[in-house]
Order: structure tokens, then sequence, then C-alpha cells
């Protein structure tokens, strides 16, 4: 359930993209503003991936995830990552 009632409709909110870079994933979780914090289950290494229990990374909502088997483009997303690029779009 939202805690800012945000988007088109009362009660909607727009998901960040979160990435895997260990098995190449990409999922949407709510931004941490649409959850009260109460409900935030916090681990020692931040969220983790449903699929691998590795770290999954905030990559913004704009963010379009490469094919699984594009290793090469998943390297160059991983070292944008870690230069600071984030993909955010002037909607949200």
């Amino acid at each position: 359930m939202p805690w800012n009632k945000i988007g088109p409709y009362p009660g909607a909110f727009y998901k960040d993209h979160w990435a895997c870079f260990s098995c190449r994933k990409m999922t949407r979780k709510p931004s941490q503003f649409d959850v009260r914090p109460e409900d935030l289950k916090p681990s020692a290494s931040g969220l983790l991936c449903a699929e691998c229990k590795s770290p999954i990374y905030n990559m913004g909502k704009a963010f379009r995830p490469p094919r699984q088997s594009a290793i090469t483009q998943w390297r160059k997303v991983e070292d944008d990552y870690r230069r600071g690029e984030r993909y955010a779009s002037g909607r949200w």
C-alpha cells in the first residue's frame, strides 16, 4: 500500500527499476518515498535479488535493461552505475 498518493489515480505510484548485475535481471520495486518507513525491511547489504540473493541497485524509473544474454551491454550499464549515472526521466 503506497504511503504517498501520487500518480494518475489515488493510490497509484511509480516503481523504481532495480538491476542485479550478477544474474542480469531487472525488477520494479516501490520507491523509498512511496513506502512507509516502518514497512521497509533493511538488510545488511540493502535490497537483494530474489533470484541470486546478490545486491540490487536502483537505476531510476527510465531504465530499460539490455537482453540478459548481452553481457557486454550489462558491463557497460554496471560501469555507468559505478560512475554515478542513473536513468531518470523528467516526468517523475
